[in-house]
């Protein structure tokens, strides 16, 4: 099968296993389906899986294609920013539990977030085109002391920004409780922006700070990407991410 990795995570392997008759009577001994949306493309191992009796298929109305969005990670640790030019960090918005507001002195450590491009968004004028931008946040703060956002790249489907995104006053346990929410619109001056798809990167375990919240939910890739940065300090982590078309409630 010929298939991009991204679409990948929203599809479902089916496999079924029959008797043959040669009299043309072939009878069903059972059937596995393997969603992709958390699949370890990494592992060569093997994996047995029971068989099931056959069920009806049921079409996921919800999911909806909304383009992919790639993006580049780098976490640096505290002890690795005292070691960096203090003019690449000027101007970068700090994440404080509490407070918010921007420092320009280094504080704790530093979360990167290099906005490449992305593929095959929504066109919503005419034309076949839209003017494009992404807003960032760094959850459970969502002021707009902490906002970021792209410039607009107009008349495309494929915009490149290059843009990056800094955070700061991150340690290794702030990493784990935070989510990057990337969310890409279509500009419009004359009434509301439009919403194109997102992205949420974070552990996906549902919980941040001891307390359960609806908005660490990544999954698949979103998840796998995270970790990633989280295993690699320092160090850039690249990945394509299969944009959202709902971003849901956040409870904060």
């Amino acid at each position: 099968y010929v298939i991009s990795h991204t679409q990948l995570e929203t599809r479902t392997l089916q496999l079924s296993v029959w008797h043959y008759d040669r009299f043309g009577h072939n009878s069903f001994l059972g059937e596995v389906e393997i969603p992709f949306d958390s699949w370890d493309f990494e592992n060569q191992s093997d994996e047995w899986f029971m068989l099931q009796p056959k069920v009806e298929a049921v079409t996921d109305v919800g999911f909806q294609y909304k383009g992919e969005l790639t993006v580049v990670l780098r976490y640096i640790p505290p002890d690795r920013n005292l070691m960096l030019p203090l003019g690449q960090f000027q101007g970068k918005k700090s994440f404080k539990k509490g407070k918010k507001g921007v420092s320009y002195m280094p504080s704790g450590g530093i979360l990167e977030v290099l906005i490449k491009e992305a593929k095959n968004l929504t066109a919503v004028k005419s034309g076949g085109t839209s003017d494009t931008f992404v807003k960032g946040y760094l959850l459970p703060d969502d002021s707009k002391a902490t906002k970021h956002k792209t410039p607009i790249i107009k008349k495309t489907v494929n915009p490149q920004w290059n843009h990056t995104f800094a955070f700061s006053g991150l340690n290794s346990r702030d990493i784990r409780n935070v989510c990057l929410e990337l969310t890409v619109w279509d500009k419009e001056s004359l009434s509301s922006n439009i919403f194109l798809g997102g992205v949420r990167l974070s552990t996906g375990n549902g919980v941040s700070n001891g307390k359960e919240v609806d908005w660490m939910d990544s999954q698949g890739e979103e998840q796998h990407l995270w970790q990633k940065m989280i295993d690699s300090p320092g160090a850039p982590v690249e990945g394509i991410l299969m944009l959202r078309s709902s971003m849901g409630k956040r409870r904060l």
